[in-house]
């Protein structure tokens, strides 16, 4: 009689093992195939869900990684690192309120105190990408002076110039180009906040020699462009535009950037037209169509801006911005009813954006709801004083 021996069989957590040696090695595809090989076997390892989501993320497949960290939440809502991959993921796709959402419940609920500096500083870029700048300073405030690095530093300054402290936005990119020299990308932002505050000499002068050391840095070319154009150098402005097309002509985030310049330079028809080229070229993202609404508003094109800013509501029903610009303009025209409602669907969205209570305060007093304004003004005032997630 022959004996016939098995071999037992490999556990979930086993294959999983492998899976995170790969994944550790940089071998993504092949953690992958571990992680799915593990879940088919027992699809309610959490940490597997969230590692199988990180592989997946690392190999640019987005939306099927936020679903692995959707699931990974499912099975334990109180699981700090899904939500921290899952605002990482948010990031990733462009979609910064959700990002911010995810960085706060991971704040709260990581036990681990060295992982809170980065989730500060994650959560401080969402914010700032929300239009939430005092919020996203009050973030960096937390994080001790031993972390603060050039990143810290470039985020701040950028925050800071959105607001309009151009000293201050100027200290803290000073900061970052110090620690990171080589950094174009602290020296674009650097130039906006020149360009801004009315130094475009100088701005000129520090992207001059930049380009002569990385003449292949199309932002840099944008950046002396405009430079250039607020000087009245209309010629060398239109050269080193075209310099900046010529090495990315598809990108539409420069485009964008290019837009951003005219912006904050005030050429309002020169953004939208940069803006309208970015959102062709990239057509799903919900930035470019809000920016140029907002370059026709500056213009007083309320009709033109309207559509644009419906257009990104098509995209992204829940986008903060776009509901706050058409609460904006329905208020203007007398519509009160519908600006109430596109800025209660914003602040649903940004519950903690307080640009977004201001408005509904004041909408809920036009309306003659007083105990609905003295509440939403409230809740305005808390945000405008509060520290961190106090």
């Amino acid at each position: 009689m022959l004996a016939v021996f098995c071999a037992a069989a490999e556990t979930p957590e086993a294959i999983a093992n492998k899976g995170i040696v790969l994944l550790d090695a940089g071998k993504f595809a092949a953690a992958e195939q571990q992680f799915r090989q593990a879940l088919a076997a027992n699809p309610r390892l959490i940490e597997v869900q969230n590692l199988m989501g990180v592989a997946l993320e690392q190999q640019a497949k987005h939306q099927e990684a936020r679903a692995c960290f959707r699931k990974a939440i499912a099975l334990k809502n109180d699981y700090a690192p899904a939500h921290a991959n899952l605002g990482l993921n948010a990031v990733q796709l462009g979609d910064y309120s959700l990002a911010s959402g995810e960085f706060r419940k991971a704040l709260k609920l990581d036990a681990h105190p060295e992982n809170g500096d980065a989730l500060r500083y994650n959560l401080a870029l969402a914010l700032y990408h929300t239009a939430q700048y005092e919020q996203s300073l009050q973030i960096l405030d937390q994080i001790p002076n031993a972390a603060r690095d050039a990143g810290y530093f470039a985020l701040a300054g950028s925050d800071h110039r959105e607001l309009g402290n151009h000293p201050e936005a100027v200290q803290n990119l000073e900061k970052a180009l110090g620690l990171d020299p080589e950094n174009t990308a602290y020296l674009y932002d650097l130039s906006i906040t020149l360009i801004q505050s009315g130094a475009s000499a100088e701005a000129i002068r520090r992207l001059n020699p930049a380009i002569q050391a990385h003449p292949n840095c199309a932002e840099l070319y944008a950046a002396l462009g405009v430079a250039y154009y607020a000087t009245g150098k209309s010629d060398e402005a239109e050269k080193n535009y075209q310099a900046a097309i010529g090495l990315e002509p598809g990108a539409a985030d420069l485009r964008s950037a290019l837009g951003d310049l005219y912006f904050a330079a005030a050429f309002y028809e020169r953004s939208a037209a940069e803006y309208e080229v970015a959102s062709k070229l990239d057509s799903r993202n919900v930035s470019y169509w809000i920016k140029q609404g907002k370059s026709w508003l500056k213009l007083q094109q309320v009709s033109k801006a309207e559509i644009l800013f419906q257009r990104a509501i098509q995209i992204d029903p829940e986008n903060a911005e776009a509901h706050l610009n058409l609460g904006k303009i329905a208020n203007q025209r007398g519509d009160i009813n519908a600006a109430i409602g596109h800025f209660e669907r914003a602040v649903k969205s940004q519950p903690d954006n307080s640009a977004v209570w201001y408005q509904l305060g004041l909408a809920y007093k036009k309306a003659g709801q007083s105990q609905k304004a003295v509440s939403a003004m409230a809740r305005f005032r808390d945000l405008s004083t509060a520290t961190g997630d106090r």
